[in-house]
């Protein structure tokens, strides 16, 4: 049978010995047992994972429930823990991506008067030359992954031509002028900035009202706290996940952070217990000496060749000893004695508690496992799961309208007013539009919805100089035709053939021999 006996945990010697000696080791076994439930003890695995796998940017549970208790005392932790978390954890990561992408943004304008074409046409190439300075939709693109990831972002107008996000960690939001937030920058925060020219580069990124001038009479102040702030004109709040009263929101995953960490937990503890079993568990194994198999290894060999190999994976640190992680070791054993490691199963848990963990993720997050990776469920409720999630989205794309349409006042004269409208519509119902505003072109005659489903938004007069450009300069007609179809005839073009065609000896022999009024005889 079998014997066990330890060597300071990290070595385990294992015998084979014939029955007569059975009752002699088994004194050695119960001798060492102690020492090998202190091994399989579970706070011992958790106690060597911190040591050696902990990071002190972790997020503990304690620390969640905490944030969750008062979220706004705790914002600035909350959006660094977001940062972390979604860095960590791809499923967070894809989630956001999903929000980022998922919208087509094509967007109309809407005139509150369509009487002078002219004047429209005009204010139009305006409206759009603006939004095309600003690049929209890469803004919103940016703007739906931010304000996902840390619950707000705060935009700023620059010189009509370019949208900035502002650091939320320089700014304070303490107070509200006729229904919108004003938005301060806290000088304080460039005090921390030691190198001066990385302080000037600092300065001159943000908006136009912090300059070096206001942040040197900061500096000189008497009363730092007094003017310790600036407010900064054209900017805007926008936040998800809190009461209208709040400033700053919440990250759009952070329902999901409880069920994420909990998984931490459970696999910390797996592979602690596997690393632990794996690296410090080693078996010798000793058969015997003859070829006979009747002379067991004696005791006194087995201990020195035990003391040998304890040398080589072993070694003292201040009168500890502790498992040798560098070099290599060489061990020389004969033919009787056999170095392995410890086959066993090193699985705690079973697989139905991470499935149960992974729903609970997904369930917290709003997404399904179809709608986000394609793997389970079927596509009725992908369906259902897109549509809810995406309207979500849209509430969030209805403070970005908000944000354009108060920048498109500043463009406009007073007396003309134009709304910008975006679609609510995804990349995933693309061709569903497309046959949609093409029936509706059918129907209607208006081609301009069909154009932007798709060429994207402002289509229409790109699609109209283009069409002018092949015909009066390219003269395409002329070297292409395109085929007879309902969109490229008229409707002399589909009128019955003649009734008298030109006369050819087909026709002239039909017309003599009387064929069609002369049916044959079947054979």
């Amino acid at each position: 049978m079998l014997d066990i006996y330890t060597k300071r945990k990290e070595v385990i010697i294992i015998t084979k010995e014939t029955e007569n000696n059975t009752e002699t080791q088994s004194t050695e076994f119960n001798d060492y047992s102690d020492s090998w439930m202190e091994l399989a003890g579970l706070s011992d695995y958790v106690s060597q994972f911190g040591n050696s796998y902990a990071s002190s940017a972790d997020i503990k549970i304690t620390d969640l429930y905490k944030y969750l208790m008062n979220p706004q005392a705790h914002i600035k932790q909350i959006r660094n823990a977001s940062t972390y978390l979604t860095n960590r954890h791809g499923i967070l990561k894809d989630v956001l991506r999903m929000v980022q992408s998922l919208p087509t943004l094509k967007y109309n304008l809407i005139w509150s008067n369509y009487d002078d074409v002219e004047r429209n046409k005009k204010h139009e190439k305006k409206v759009q030359d603006f939004l095309d300075d600003i690049d929209v939709v890469q803004v919103l693109r940016d703007g739906l992954l931010e304000i996902s990831e840390l619950g707000t972002i705060v935009t700023c107008l620059r010189n009509r031509q370019y949208v900035q996000f502002l650091d939320l960690d320089d700014i304070v939001i303490r107070e509200q002028r006729n229904g919108k937030w004003i938005v301060e920058f806290d000088f304080k925060t460039l005090d921390s900035i030691r190198n001066m020219e990385d302080k000037m580069i600092k300065i001159n990124s943000l908006p136009n009202e912090v300059t070096v001038q206001s942040y040197n009479a900061y500096r000189n102040s008497n009363d730092k706290e007094k003017d310790r702030y600036v407010e900064i004109s054209n900017c805007h709040v926008l936040n998800i996940g809190v009461r209208r009263g709040q400033p700053f929101g919440l990250p759009l995953t952070l329902g999901a952070w409880q069920s994420i960490l909990q998984k931490e937990v459970i696999n910390k503890v797996e592979r602690s217990v596997s690393n632990r079993l794996l690296q410090q568990i080693l078996v010798l194994q000793a058969s015997h000496i003859d070829k006979e198999q009747t002379k067991p290894v004696p005791k006194e060999v087995l201990q020195a060749y035990f003391r040998e190999v304890s040398k080589i994976i072993t070694k003292k640190d201040d009168g500890r000893i502790q498992k040798n992680e560098g070099g290599n070791g060489l061990i020389a054993l004969p033919h009787f004695l056999e170095l392995d490691t410890v086959k066993m199963d090193t699985t705690l848990f079973k697989e139905e508690l991470y499935s149960k963990m992974n729903n609970d993720i997904y369930q917290n997050l709003g997404v399904s496992p179809s709608l986000l990776a394609g793997l389970e469920g079927n596509y009725a409720s992908a369906n259902v799961n897109h549509s809810k999630f995406f309207s979500y989205i849209t509430t969030i794309l209805e403070q970005f309208e908000t944000v354009l349409n108060d920048y498109i006042k500043m463009v406009l004269p007073k007396n003309q007013r134009c709304k910008l409208v975006l679609d609510r519509t995804t990349i995933l119902e693309k061709e569903s539009e497309i046959e949609k505003f093409k029936e509706f072109y059918q129907q209607t005659g208006v081609i301009e919805p069909w154009l932007n489903a798709i060429f994207g938004s402002g289509s229409l007069n790109a699609m109209i100089n283009q069409s002018k450009y092949e015909k009066e300069t390219l003269d395409t007609a002329t070297w292409f035709t395109p085929p007879l179809n309902a969109h490229t005839s008229s409707g002399k073009d589909l009128q019955n053939p003649n009734s008298n065609p030109p006369s050819n000896e087909n026709t002239e022999k039909s017309k003599t021999d009387n064929n069609n009024n002369t049916p044959r005889a079947a054979k």
